[in-house]
């Protein structure tokens, strides 16, 4: 089992681990040119923030005036969030990826972003600047609740924003995955799967999503294996009817993983 999720991961880092570098590059290359855009646009706009854009939603001003300048100011937003995330500025990053979100609402790059800001980075500088491994269990459990709190409350948002797109709930799944352990001390894997069930009903379902149910039902829920494997056979069984190739290859991989012992 270790070996599989070993593999999964190197695949995983090797498809999007060269990007991200490209990205995170792209984004230090920028710095110079980032300060003057932004004192530019705060000069144009002293007072805008994602509460005042709030406050006028629906009225049609703000977007109004900004016309399509709002997606570009939306992303010299982003990179000042991104500089003060390299700075470990919490409340100043946190506030313009808020501002990013509510310029360009449709960017996914924003919100997938944000929740993990949200989720990893923001509770991990709150620990450290608190003394790191000299906080109490609890208290670290406490900051992990509300960082999980805020990050789901996102992941809906966003599951308003992209309907049926299933890389949100898998997004979801993943958060769960990672801080239930840290707030409770050991995985509570219900959220995961009601996530990945979502991303496996929901169009462009990610391939991992089937995976990754299979394999915590299989060891963590043994005794819902059958009724796994009933639901796997028939989505099987409809995916080839309709001729989608692709789907019945993840579902034939998904029952294997289900049915397959564990050898250590």
């Amino acid at each position: 089992m270790r070996h599989r999720i070993s593999d999964t991961v190197f695949r995983f880092a090797k498809r999007w681990g060269v990007p991200a570098l490209v990205l995170a590059g792209a984004g230090f290359a920028s710095a110079p040119l980032e300060k003057p855009a932004w004192a530019a646009v705060k000069a144009t706009l002293p007072e805008l923030s994602a509460e005042t854009l709030a406050e006028t939603a629906g009225t049609g001003v703000v977007f109004g005036t900004l016309g399509g300048f709002r997606t570009v100011l939306a992303d010299v937003a982003w990179l000042r969030a991104f500089h003060f995330w390299s700075e470990r500025d919490l409340q100043s990053c946190e506030a313009l990826a808020d501002l990013a979100r509510a310029l360009d609402p449709q960017n996914y790059f924003f919100w997938e972003h944000s929740v993990n800001y949200v989720a990893f980075d923001f509770p991990s500088w709150i620990v450290s600047a608190r003394g790191g491994r000299r906080v109490s269990p609890q208290v670290r459990a406490e900051i992990h609740r509300k960082a999980y709190e805020r990050a789901l409350e996102l992941v809906a948002q966003m599951e308003k924003r992209f309907p049926g797109e299933g890389k949100v709930f898998a997004l979801g799944a993943q958060v769960s995955n990672v801080k239930t352990p840290l707030i409770y001390g050991e995985p509570d894997f219900e959220p995961a799967l009601a996530f990945y069930k979502k991303a496996m009903e929901s169009r462009r379902a990610p391939w991992f999503a089937f995976l990754s149910y299979a394999t915590i039902v299989k060891l963590h829920f043994p005794e819902r294996v059958p009724e796994t494997e009933r639901y796997f056979r028939e989505q099987l069984a409809a995916a080839e009817r309709r001729g989608n190739a692709g789907r019945a290859k993840i579902l034939a991989e998904a029952l294997d993983e289900l049915l397959r012992p564990e050898t250590d």
